[in-house]
């Protein structure tokens, strides 16, 4: 009756140079695999794809080369052999905050509508124009992580926000990964969220993506540790690493 399917990729196989309006290797892979199932409806979401892009990219022909090796890949799975997982044994979603890095000041914001660029200078005159209003300049970003169980044999993991990789690859290490599927993108979008590691490095991800979200600043290098110990108190016990199948 219907697949999910996640990759970690971004679905940016055309870019903002492409005239195109376009569902990409996502909505391509999508068409495939229902045609080749008929009746079935596919739903592709991404797993922690922040900092992953596809390649190669910028070409329309480039997307039905994604689109075939995703749905070729689906179609090997399938003819695995398969378990049933029963229903869903416990759910549940929690907000939280993510900090940012420091609370910045109407000064600061001033000093970048010199120094910035024209996205950087968009968001300071709009946070700019908000304290002039009598709103305070926000310290956090809000977040949110769910899960869902089914019994012992799998743990669906869903993240708010564009995760990059290093939050599942350090999730796989930490927990039993043959029984652990992450997803982003999920609930909200409300910005990148970057690992410890990419904070010293700055980039896109880091500090560039938050003035197109429109937030004053980046997030604070503690958000890492802080998202992977709320998904370590949140999910029910015995989804450690190398916990044996009943």
């Amino acid at each position: 009756r219907g697949l999910f399917i996640s990759y970690a990729c971004h679905n940016t196989t055309l870019r903002s140079d492409d005239n195109f309006i376009d569902p990409d290797w996502a909505g391509d892979a999508a068409r495939r695999i229902e045609a080749e199932h008929a009746g079935a409806t596919a739903l592709v979401g991404l797993g922690c794809a922040g900092d992953a892009d596809p390649g190669p990219f910028g070409r329309h022909e480039y997307v039905a080369k994604h689109g075939l090796a995703v749905a070729t890949e689906v179609d090997r799975l399938l003819d695995m052999p398969l378990a049933p997982l029963g229903p869903v044994t416990a759910a549940e979603f929690r907000r939280m905050a993510l900090p940012l890095d420091h609370r910045v000041t109407r000064k600061e914001l001033e000093a970048r509508l010199a120094d910035a660029g024209n996205t950087g200078q968009y968001t300071a005159r709009r946070w700019i124009g908000r304290i002039d209003a009598g709103e305070p300049v926000p310290a956090e970003v809000p977040f949110a992580i769910q899960y869902w169980t089914f019994g012992t044999r799998l743990a669906m993991v869903f993240f708010t926000g564009e995760m990059v990789s290093e939050y599942s690859l350090r999730l796989r290490r930490e927990l039993d990964e043959e029984r652990l599927w992450i997803n982003a993108y999920a609930n909200d979008l409300p910005c990148y969220v970057a690992s410890s590691r990419m904070f010293p490095e700055g980039g896109y991800e880091v500090s560039g993506s938050m003035n197109l979200y429109g937030w004053p600043t980046s997030l604070s290098p503690q958000v890492e540790d802080l998202v992977i110990s709320a998904v370590h108190r949140l999910l029910p016990p015995g989804w450690e690493r190398n916990q044996p199948l009943p």
